[in-house]
């Protein structure tokens, strides 16, 4: 994923990010200094919860903990 943004210029101050547990999520929201969670639009929750077949992760943030027991297609 990362060599496909080695070109891009990051705009704003907005992020999101996939962790594999809670701690982790909670981390990254308590060290985000001058960022902020980017909003997420309908299309990608929508795309989300589809993929969320087992009801793991909360939508409500873009720190997103998908938890270790989410499947592989979750994580892609």
């Amino acid at each position: 994923i990362f060599s496909q943004l080695a070109k891009k210029k990051p705009l704003g101050n907005r992020i999101a990010g996939i962790f594999n547990a809670g701690f982790e999520s909670t981390i990254a929201a308590d060290e985000l200094q001058n960022l902020e969670p980017a909003a997420l639009d309908a299309h990608t929750i929508e795309r989300l919860r589809e993929t969320d077949v087992h009801g793991l992760v909360d939508l409500s943030t873009a720190l997103l903990d998908v938890t270790p027991m989410a499947n592989d297609q979750l994580f892609t």
